[in-house]
């Protein structure tokens, strides 16, 4: 599958984080430059790209997402934080069963990109419960 406009966006990460970044609102260049951390040289013809493809527009001197821009960039959000929840524990996601988990959750599952992950320190005390709460739960009253 030949896909101009996906290839456009996501083989350059500065206009995908440039296209993500302008859905929170139109943006002077200077916060551009800011925001992405870039100089004119290296910003600039990616902006042209993106205009000449209908995905950014300008007005005077404020940068925003065109109409199409706007249904593009509102998905792709979605999209790269799906991609980083299973990117930041790859090989935990790739051998675990994440059909089990159900369908609701799973057009969730992007919700997780700035969470943490972490194990029980040992499996063979797994279901054993948390031996703060456990003292809490002695000490409360109600």
């Amino acid at each position: 599958m030949n896909s101009p406009l996906l290839e456009l966006i996501f083989l350059s990460e500065k206009r995908k984080d440039l296209l993500l970044f302008l859905n929170e609102g139109p943006k002077l260049i200077s916060e551009i430059k800011i925001q992405l951390d870039v100089g004119p040289v290296a910003i600039l013809p990616q902006i042209k790209k993106l205009r000449e493809n209908s995905l950014i527009l300008k007005t005077g001197d404020i940068y925003s997402l065109s109409p199409l821009g706007i249904a593009v960039a509102g998905r792709m959000q979605a999209m790269t934080n799906v991609l980083k929840v299973f990117e930041n524990k790859y090989d935990y996601w790739a051998n675990h069963s994440v059909e089990c988990i159900p369908s609701p959750l799973q057009k969730r599952i992007g919700e997780l990109a700035k969470c943490t992950f972490s194990e029980p320190p040992d499996r063979t005390r797994l279901f054993e419960p948390h031996r703060e709460f456990v003292e809490n739960l002695m000490e409360s009253k109600k």
